[in-house]
């Protein structure tokens, strides 16, 4: 479901998202943040903090197998401390979490405690990223066996990193069309969905990994929605316009 709503949902972060999108000072966090989450979960996010004390937020994860979308409060306690709450929206339901960190040098740097699980943000200022647009050539590695799809890669016109896919694949199952999402931080740390369409049933993965060799190739590694070990290798072989 969250799947669907998406794209009209994130018009109204987006709207949060863009007049806060300055470098944070080092004590405070107002401003948006690409972030990398570790720990138990693992996946890439972007987090806006306004000066009304609102978080906002999307990206994409492994333990979510695709998109999320955040929305909570934040403040800064008497130690200075970045403290705060938000509630993750995820596919067939949402998490609640809490926030303890800190923005020095900025740098942001924050524990969650979710219901979930904890994971940790490690994040720096929104600015500019690779240009992902065109057609790219994956290897994919599942369950020891390899095949291969052709995807395409279009940027968002209204969610700030956040590229869009398209294509097709033959594996042992047969022969489906490819759906999916791409966000990246300027720092060239990636994660990834892909939904694969078989006409009858689907399937769903999701990916960590960065973009390497000069921003001509994608290592990503992650699960599928039966929680067996996935990798993707792509290529770019023919740029967007």
């Amino acid at each position: 479901m969250l799947r669907i709503i998406f794209s009209s949902f994130i018009t109204g972060l987006v709207c949060l998202l863009t007049p806060a999108a300055h470098a944070a000072s080092s004590d405070s966090p107002v401003g948006t943040w690409a972030t990398q989450i570790v720990g138990k979960d693992q996946g890439v996010c972007y987090l806006t903090f306004s000066d009304n004390f609102a978080i906002a937020g999307y990206g994409i994860a492994v333990d979510a197998l695709g998109p999320f979308l955040m929305a909570g409060t934040w403040n800064l306690d008497k130690k200075g401390k970045l403290v705060g709450g938000f509630t993750q929206f995820i596919d067939g339901g949402s998490a609640g979490a809490n926030l303890e960190g800190k923005v020095n040098n900025n740098k942001l740097r924050a524990n969650v405690s979710s219901t979930e699980g904890p994971f940790n943000l490690k994040g720096s200022p929104a600015s500019d990223i690779a240009d992902l647009n065109g057609l790219w050539n994956a290897k994919v590695k599942q369950n020891g066996k390899p095949f291969y799809v052709t995807i395409n890669t279009s940027l968002s016109t209204n969610i700030p990193a956040w590229f869009d896919l398209t294509g097709t694949g033959v594996n042992n199952t047969g022969s489906f069309t490819l759906s999916g999402g791409l966000v990246i931080t300027p720092d060239n740390r990636v994660a990834a969905y892909t939904v694969y369409d078989y006409g009858i049933a689907t399937e769903t993965n999701a990916f960590t990994g960065k973009l390497v060799k000069g921003g001509k190739k994608l290592v990503l590694r992650g699960r599928t929605d039966n929680k067996q070990p996935v990798s993707l290798r792509a290529e770019r072989t023919q740029a967007g316009n």
